[in-house]
């Protein structure tokens, strides 16, 4: 929850902003955005682990004595963790009277091929 998860934060509620949104709305996004950020640090995690980010710029072994990363915590607990997330994340969009259903399935989408 640090600068990933802000930036997901800042992309999410900035949007809701523009949208004149109540607080309640925004609070709900923000809640939805932590938990997107949180299982993009666990896919970024698994790639590194997985060696998938091989071919996309990423310094592959790059994370190996962060606390919380695979190499800590184990690829098992952390592919659980990612879809903890992803669900969680969905869960804050339904009291949002919105139709965040295909927003949603985007963001799941991109987690699909380590889920």
């Amino acid at each position: 929850q640090q600068k990933t998860g802000v930036l997901f934060e800042l992309a999410v509620v900035g949007s809701g902003m523009i949208m004149d949104l109540s607080p309640d709305r925004l609070d709900a996004l923000n809640r939805y955005a932590g938990h997107v950020g949180q299982a993009f640090q666990s896919a970024d995690d698994l790639l590194d682990c997985r060696r998938h980010g091989e071919n996309s710029g990423k310094d592959c072994g790059a994370d190996v004595d962060k606390a919380g990363s695979v190499h800590q915590v184990g690829e098992s607990a952390l592919l659980a963790r990612l879809q903890r997330e992803v669900g969680a994340a969905g869960e804050q969009l339904e009291p949002l009277d919105l139709d965040a259903s295909l927003m949603h399935a985007f963001v799941q989408s991109l987690f699909q091929r380590l889920l």
